[in-house]
């Protein structure tokens, strides 16, 4: 059987560190989960960590963008339905993202963000093998900003 798409909602935290006005590198993870999938009572979910290099766009007073692109892995937990059943396993491979998004100021510490990535990870194609996952992922979040003004 085909296995079917479940829209999964969790939870993202990311470092940043800025080593020159440009440029910086991120460190990501990221938990996401569905519960009831595919009506099966069983719930699927993924953990990422993942990082990398990001480049600052445009750097403004109030408003930052940004592109970055992130290696690392993926812990996908999921479940294969079958004619003899369903089966529950997970899978810890590499995964990749790549995107940017908007930083808009709010105060010296405090600022929104939002964010927006290409995912290619790996999942359960059958109890023994498995095959590409590619998907899209929308962050949006509050930023605190440690040590000096960045600016």
């Amino acid at each position: 059987l085909q296995p079917e798409r479940a829209n999964l909602n969790g939870i993202d935290t990311t470092f940043t560190i800025d080593f020159r006005p440009r440029w910086g590198v991120q460190a990501d993870f990221a938990y996401a989960r569905a519960a009831d999938v595919n009506s099966t009572t069983h719930h699927a979910d993924t953990l990422t960590y993942m990082g990398g290099p990001v480049f600052f766009i445009t750097r403004g007073n109030r408003l930052t963008t940004f592109a970055h692109v992130l290696g690392g892995g993926a812990r996908i937990t999921g479940i294969l339905i079958s004619p003899v059943g369903v089966t529950r396993g997970y899978i810890n491979e590499p995964a990749v993202a790549f995107g940017g998004g908007a930083e808009y100021q709010l105060s010296q510490r405090w600022a929104v963000r939002g964010s927006a990535d290409y995912v290619r990870a790996s999942f359960l194609t059958s109890p023994t093998t498995f095959g590409g996952l590619t998907n899209f992922r929308a962050v949006a979040g509050i930023v605190y900003q440690f040590g000096s003004n960045r600016r």
